[in-house]
């Protein structure tokens, strides 16, 4: 048989242990309800142990009254966590009050050792309440969600407070009278040997539950970040519709007035003429603003996915910019991709721009797409402008960066930086190339289809 105060120590060593690493767990997720107590509880529970180690070397009142107090106050501190994070109310008043009488019960009975079996049979019941308590919550909720971490800590629970009572019973069946706790008993020694391994148990079912918890609140998160990134999107769309409605009015009201004035003076066609070019960099300036905050709060993830014609978006800008577009691609097929076609059509319409904007010849700027290797699609869009310097290429797709030699030209800034961002969203790459003009080329590697 083992030696009871060896024993004491393993048990109280594996008490300290769990406290430890339920203590840790917590402090990496604060956020959670309940590990706190845990840990408190634990920490109470190898303390209690410890005063029991110490039996017949400090005085009784600290080992008995002390130490057993220490360990209902343990068991009650791991209920109430219990009941916290399961979300109930704690029940403070009924843990306070079970072991207020635990404790005036051992000021009369820790100073004689006859009433050592009465001391046992009062701290199994005591302790029996909290286990059975505890074990009965979490399987209650195991039984709702089947999850294993519940399973393995209500059972846990309820395996110790089992054994407490076995020893309770095999005492009064076998009238087995102890005098000394630290007496080799065959009850005390199955009772600490069996209550080391149920503490195991339920220290491994508490680390499962807050990896649960942490694993749910992650959840949680991501499921409202999504959601807030919705209403964002929707709200800058219900924006992008009250800026482009005035501003759609505008153009066709200026429209109108030139048709139905033949004979418009010209100073008065001149001013049209600017409120257009006005309302069309306004225009302009609004779309890269709300992509911006579109594109901001959109991830690869949550981009909007739909399956459209890649050639299709790039024959139109081509026409919108008159522009040649020039279809590599075997039979002329349509090109399929998977993603938002608005972004992209924003994205090539800004290197159209560009293009157009600093390109010395108009007429040969023109945008291409070709089936690359790899089922690689690539588009081009191609300018005679100057070859840009190294310096400025690393640069270019920075947020308001504008080189100092194009300062005398309109612009933001802003374009390329978008432009960059949403091919990126789309899984693509964008460079820059050099070959008798610069040609801005953007390959996508997702699949597609043609037909």
């Amino acid at each position: 048989m083992l030696d009871i105060r060896t024993l004491t120590v393993v048990l109280g060593a594996v008490y300290t242990i769990s406290a430890v690493m339920v203590y840790f767990a917590y402090r990496q997720n604060k956020q959670i309800d309940g590990p706190r107590e845990w840990s408190v509880g634990l920490m109470f529970f190898a303390c209690g142990f410890l005063l029991l180690l110490l039996r017949g070397m400090i005085a009784p009142f600290a080992s008995i009254v002390i130490a057993n107090s220490l360990i209902a106050i343990g068991n009650a501190v791991l209920f109430l966590g219990i009941q916290k994070y399961l979300s109930l109310k704690p029940n403070y008043k009924l843990a306070i009050a079970i072991n207020v009488i635990l404790f005036v019960a051992f000021l009369f009975l820790y100073d004689d050792n006859r009433n050592l079996n009465t001391r046992i049979h009062l701290i199994t019941i005591i302790n029996l309440i909290f286990f059975l308590g505890s074990g009965f919550l979490l399987l209650q909720r195991f039984a709702q969600t089947k999850s294993s971490a519940y399973l393995l800590a209500g059972g846990g629970f309820l395996f110790d407070g089992s054994n407490l009572l076995l020893r309770s019973v095999w005492m009064i069946v076998k009238n087995e009278n102890v005098t000394y706790l630290m007496n080799n008993s065959t009850s005390t020694a199955f009772l600490f040997l069996s209550i080391s391994m149920g503490h195991i148990l339920i220290t491994v079912g508490l680390l499962m539950l807050i990896s649960e918890r942490l694993q749910e609140n992650l959840a949680s998160a991501l499921k409202s970040e999504k959601q807030a990134r919705l209403e964002q999107n929707n709200f800058w769309a219900m924006v992008s519709h009250e800026f482009k409605t005035p501003l759609g009015t505008i153009l066709n009201s200026t429209q109108l007035v030139e048709n139905l004035e033949k004979d418009i003076q010209a100073v008065s066609r001149d001013a049209l003429d600017r409120v257009r070019r006005a309302t069309f960099r306004l225009s302009r300036l609004v779309d890269k603003s709300l992509i911006h905050e579109w594109t901001s709060s959109t991830t690869n993830d949550n981009i909007r996915q739909v399956e459209f014609s890649l050639t299709e978006i790039l024959n139109n800008l081509s026409f919108e910019y008159e522009i040649p577009f020039h279809n590599h691609n075997k039979d002329h097929n349509d090109i399929l991709l998977q993603g938002d076609p608005f972004l992209l059509s924003t994205a090539f319409s800004c290197l159209i721009d560009n293009a157009l904007k600093y390109g010395t010849n108009r007429d040969s700027c023109y945008v291409s797409i070709q089936m690359g290797n790899n089922d690689t699609v690539i588009v081009d869009v191609f300018n005679e402008g100057a070859e840009i310097p190294v310096n400025i290429r690393e640069r270019i797709f920075e947020k308001f960066y504008r080189a100092k030699q194009h300062a005398g030209i309109s612009g933001s800034g802003f374009g390329l930086y978008i432009t960059e961002k949403i091919i990126h969203l789309h899984k693509a790459h964008i460079e820059i190339l050099h070959q008798e003009g610069t040609i801005f080329r953007t390959t996508f590697n997702q699949e597609r289809t043609t037909k």
